[in-house]
């Protein structure tokens, strides 16, 4: 579980979540800005703000996360970026045990910038797949029905044009939709290659 007043280089830095499941969510909040920054903000801030640029929520996708809510109680995190806004507390992130791998990958135009785009991959046991894309500009979102397929043998190449059918993207300051489109696609070729070495134990 990870407290809603965890600091973001906390979560960089501790040794346990470095080693889960390959360190996916240190990566991403490596990005962040600079070290003061990361000392200064707070996971419950950037998980409750469903910030559409947040490096952080694509990780947590990917490996199952639930919040805690004082009032909502718990549920998937999925179900709660979806939802509508209500006024609550976010207590914790709770993250389930996992037998995997998952990677952590961004565009910007410099370091410390905002992202173009993010994502993430998670990798497990028998072909298991999950991708989550971030910062379209809209906040990240699962690509179900692509992780599907490719757990299911499906060619890379034909994965990522389904990534882009299936998620929609946007135009704003940063990036056209059809750059974000493109970008996309390499993204998740780059995460792919970095979690293929993973195997059934």
């Amino acid at each position: 579980m990870i407290g809603a007043d965890t600091t973001l280089r906390q979560l960089e830095i501790n040794n346990i979540i470095k080693n889960y499941c390959g360190g996916v969510i240190s990566q991403g909040v490596s990005y962040i800005v600079g070290v003061q920054f990361r000392n200064m903000a707070r996971v419950g801030a950037s998980v409750f703000s469903r910030y559409g640029f947040s490096d952080l929520l694509p990780s947590l996708l990917v490996l199952d996360a639930r919040v805690r809510l004082y009032n909502g109680g718990v549920m998937e995190l999925k179900g709660f970026l979806e939802a509508k806004y209500k006024k609550d507390i976010l207590v914790e992130i709770i993250l389930p045990k996992k037998d995997g791998v998952a990677t952590f990958d961004c565009l910007r135009k410099s370091s410390g910038d905002l992202p173009i785009i993010n994502g993430a991959m998670f990798k497990g046991k028998n072909n298991e797949y999950r991708i989550a894309i971030g910062s379209r500009p809209q906040r990240a979102k699962l690509a179900e029905k692509s992780a599907e397929a490719l757990g299911r043998g499906i060619c890379i190449d034909d994965v990522v044009d389904m990534v882009v059918e299936e998620l929609h993207f946007g135009t704003n300051m940063r990036g056209s939709k059809e750059y974000r489109e493109d970008m996309s696609k390499v993204l998740v070729k780059r995460m792919h290659n970095k979690v293929g070495g993973y195997h059934d134990r």
